[in-house]
């Protein structure tokens, strides 16, 4: 069974000042150890957003900044796999978020990670990928 990763990075760090995604984080970049991450588990890792100087494949979301949606879509359009985690670029432990996905147990679309507060982090999820292109269908395409 083949399975594949989506990491989510075509956010422009407004909020933060500055390229969040280039921080060194234990000698690699912050995207850098989240693809890493996502090769323990993934057979193919997609990154979407810009491209950038890293040995991962790259896809560019329709509209540019057009949001977590556009980059999950532009990715799953290049991706043949019958389960599909999504990750945020930016995760600051994401070998632990790897993990715990990996090891949860998935309902019948898949399974994502709940926080403290008892949100759904949508952004650390591992799906079917049928079930993820169906719920694309009707998703709003909001710019970040």
């Amino acid at each position: 069974m083949v399975r594949a990763a989506i990491v989510l990075a075509g956010g422009r760090s407004v909020r933060m000042g500055a390229d969040k995604l280039g921080l060194d984080v234990g000698g690699l970049s912050l995207l850098a150890a989240v693809c890493r991450a996502a090769e323990a588990w993934a057979d193919r890792v997609v990154v979407a957003g810009p491209p950038r100087e890293l040995p991962y494949e790259f896809v560019s979301e329709e509209p540019p900044y057009g949001g977590p949606v556009a980059g999950i879509a532009a990715a799953l359009a290049v991706i043949d796999a019958w389960e599909v985690m999504v990750l945020a670029g930016d995760l600051a432990a994401p070998g632990c978020v790897v993990e715990a996905l990996a090891e949860a147990e998935a309902g019948a679309d898949g399974v994502v990670l709940v926080d403290e507060a008892g949100w759904p982090q949508w952004l650390a999820g591992r799906y079917l990928h049928a079930s993820l292109r169906l719920a694309l269908r009707n998703a709003p395409r909001v710019r970040d």
